[in-house]
């Protein structure tokens, strides 16, 4: 096996009550069941994430190439692949990977990504309908292809950090990790204080927006996506915070790896809490309530502002000044939470059908109110 996959020829690519949502400091963890080998209808769950320094983190829905067949299929035959879409070929192990065009009919851009998770080289342009193999120096273990022109376009270097969502067998999908169900493998304070000592600007994180007065979020789930309105007029600095963190500009702690990262935080992640009624909740890194990204921000109350009616984005919290990175979106009204006057509505989201479908799967009931077949986040973009 070893000698065999030393050449490897494939011809590719064309182709915690219910009064309140908390950010809970400790809860009952309950371990998202581990998929199986995912069939072709679950590819489009699987996404990776490439962070270049000094760059935005960029997100990629990818189709899995995990067999033999898979890989040497590849995306052969294709006549386009949308802009954010690509093939991740998955191997054994490193080793000396070579790829072929020879019936593929799109320029593509292959990046080769080591056991390690970092890029290792990249082909650009590589020209279709060639024979030429194409390869980089050193061992890789997975491939990336993509439309010509996205390293360029990205900025992707040699050593770019790269995190797998949702892709079954890899222990790095935030969500899907068992290892995140088990306190004793997590780092869950930081030992470092915030790069940013708490100072992360509405500019910062809407720099290279084209819109920057009418910031939308768009959040894709398992179950549908929803489209939110972000009131960074009123809540700046929570819009900045949610805004940054999604985009991968804003460093967080990740408790896994014990230090801080960039990322687009919330790619992976679950809506771990749903009461139908009330409010659905998501944006935890550790998926069990006890998640945050390192440091907290001061709320953000607004005049007229009221928890009244269903589909406002809220921030999720422990008290007074202590939100991070969860959130809830309210699926009736709800104004208990004006009375905690703590809790910052910072947009709103429809279509509120699909938030009262989120509310309503199956869950485990009080006190965690967690659905019993994962909600998941796969993308969080803004536009």
């Amino acid at each position: 096996m070893a000698n065999k996959l030393l050449l490897i020829v494939l011809f590719a690519m064309a182709s915690c009550n219910k009064n309140a949502p908390s950010a809970q400091k400790e809860n009952s963890s309950t371990q998202q069941q581990a998929e199986d080998d995912a069939p072709a209808s679950k590819a489009s769950l699987a996404s990776v994430t490439l962070s270049p320094p000094g760059q935005a983190a960029v997100t990629v829905q990818v189709e899995l190439a995990q067999t033999e067949a898979e890989r040497s299929r590849g995306l052969m035959f294709r006549k386009e692949l949308p802009e954010t879409q690509g093939m991740l070929f998955l191997f054994e192990r490193p080793t000396r990977l070579r790829f072929w065009m020879k019936n593929t009919y799109l320029p593509l851009d292959m990046i080769f990504i080591t056991d390690e998770y970092r890029v290792l080289g990249s082909v650009q342009y590589a020209e279709p309908l060639t024979t030429i193999p194409r390869r980089v120096e050193g061992l890789s273990q997975y491939v990336l292809e993509v439309n010509a022109g996205f390293v360029q376009k990205q900025g992707i270097v040699d050593g770019t950090q790269v995190r797998f969502n949702n892709v079954p067998g890899q222990p790095i999908s935030k969500a899907a990790s068992s290892d995140l169900s088990d306190s004793s493998a997590l780092q869950l304070e930081p030992s470092s204080p915030d790069p940013l000592d708490g100072k992360f600007s509405l500019s910062q994180a809407t720099a290279g927006l084209r819109n920057k007065k009418n910031v939308q979020a768009k959040i894709v789930t398992s179950l549908g996506t929803l489209s939110c309105k972000l009131f960074a007029g009123k809540t700046p600095n929570t819009v900045a915070n949610f805004v940054g963190l999604a985009r991968g500009l804003r460093p967080f702690w990740d408790p896994k790896l014990g230090s801080w990262q960039k990322g687009p935080y919330f790619d992976g992640t679950t809506f771990h809490r749903v009461i139908p009624g009330f409010m659905i909740q998501g944006g935890d890194i550790v998926g069990d309530g006890r998640g945050t990204p390192g440091y907290a921000i001061k709320d953000e109350m607004v005049e007229g502002l009221k928890h009244d009616k269903a589909g406002l984005l809220c921030m999720a919290n422990r008290g007074p000044h202590t939100n991070g990175a969860q959130f809830f979106i309210t699926d009736g009204a709800a104004p208990h939470l004006d009375q905690m006057n703590s809790f910052t509505i910072f947009g709103e989201c429809e279509p509120l059908s699909l938030v009262a479908k989120i509310a309503r799967v199956p869950q485990s009931g009080p006190p965690s109110n967690t659905p019993k077949q994962a909600v998941t986040i796969e993308h969080l973009s803004i536009e």
